[in-house]
């Protein structure tokens, strides 16, 4: 079982949760979809990702590009915080970040899987949403996974399983739902886990380390939300 993840921006203890869920749901490996930074303050979620070694392939999310490069929008640092982030950041942290793929291939019994921050046209930058054409997206992987809208969905094209696997640490459906994707290579199946994340969401209120525009994320409650709630003892 592969465990997957992504954009925990700096969210270490939703990342945390959703990690132990994974692995309590019997997955062995695991692949983060980028976005460790930003939003958030710091880069924990880099160096817990950098420690864990061989257990996790990364791939690199636009945040992390940006906090690279050290360039992003005009006027967005007191949102994302990437600034305050670099000034935080351990001395390796900026290698780490470039020591990540651009992108991720795996073969498996079930066919070849992509993994991508963004999309299969542009692997970090490009949004992909339930709604989106999908079968207008060209590509040979039996599967694609994907983060970077903070939505998760999965749907099946004639050829293709596209799966967003949503965010770990800052949902933008329902903000105290976390999200998770556990991925059976043999079976070719991919579901959805979805976990409680308010007590989390209310210490991080509660710091005054947040943008305004983000703690708002925290509220939105959707009457329905896509994937499955974790029912075991949440850590």
């Amino acid at each position: 079982m592969i465990g997957i993840m992504s954009d925990a921006h700096g969210n270490l203890n939703a990342f945390n949760r959703g990690l132990s869920i994974l692995e309590d749901m019997g997955a062995n490996s695991f692949v983060f979809l980028g976005d460790a930074v930003g939003y958030f303050p710091g880069d924990k979620v880099v160096q817990q990702l950098s420690s864990a070694g061989s257990r996790f392939v990364c791939v690199r999310g636009n945040h992390d590009e940006m906090l690279i490069e050290r360039s992003w929008p005009k006027g967005a640092e007191p949102v994302y915080q990437l600034e305050k982030t670099a000034k935080l950041s351990d001395s390796s942290t900026e290698a780490v970040l470039k020591s990540w793929l651009e992108f991720y291939r795996l073969t498996t019994k079930s066919g070849d899987a992509l993994f991508v921050h963004g999309g299969p046209r542009d692997p970090t930058n490009q949004y992909v949403y339930l709604n989106t054409p999908l079968e207008e997206i060209e590509t040979d992987a039996r599967f694609v996974f994907m983060g970077h809208t903070h939505r998760p969905f999965v749907r099946q094209t004639v050829n293709t399983l596209f799966v967003n696997v949503g965010s770990c640490g800052l949902p933008r459906d329902h903000g105290t739902l976390g999200s998770v994707c556990l991925f059976d290579p043999t079976e070719g199946t991919a579901n959805i886990i979805r976990y409680d994340i308010s007590d989390i969401m209310s210490n991080a209120l509660q710091s005054g380390d947040l943008h305004a525009d983000v703690s708002k994320l925290f509220t939105r409650q959707p009457k329905s939300y896509y994937g499955n709630f974790y029912r075991g003892k949440v850590k």
